[in-house]
């Protein structure tokens, strides 16, 4: 597993999962084993039947995790990233500085 190769301890800190397919569930679900109320995963998918899958098929929803977010295509997921990579970098080094 990459986490093991890297060193990561996925118990702490937020973990950002994201899947746009039913093979995606996995990682999701080892992710949610290991921290589940740190764990924020988005969905690029309008296909309902992945949705109920990633909310009621014992995942988030067994774990208590509502960090839940779907996106129709992968231009709201970069942009959302985007927008909030440009609010840390003003937060953390305001202008004028």
């Amino acid at each position: 597993m990459l986490c093991e190769k890297m060193k990561c301890d996925l118990k702490e800190g937020n973990i950002l999962v994201c899947g746009d397919s039913s093979t995606d569930l996995p990682m999701l679900q080892e992710c949610l084993t290991q921290n589940p109320s740190g764990v924020y995963t988005i969905w690029v998918t309008t296909d309902e039947k992945l949705q109920k899958q990633v909310i009621v098929r014992d995942l988030c929803g067994s774990y208590n995790n509502k960090n839940i977010a779907f996106v129709s295509c992968p231009e709201v997921l970069l942009g959302a990233m985007a927008q909030a990579t440009i609010r840390e970098i003003s937060i953390v080094r305001p202008r004028g500085e």
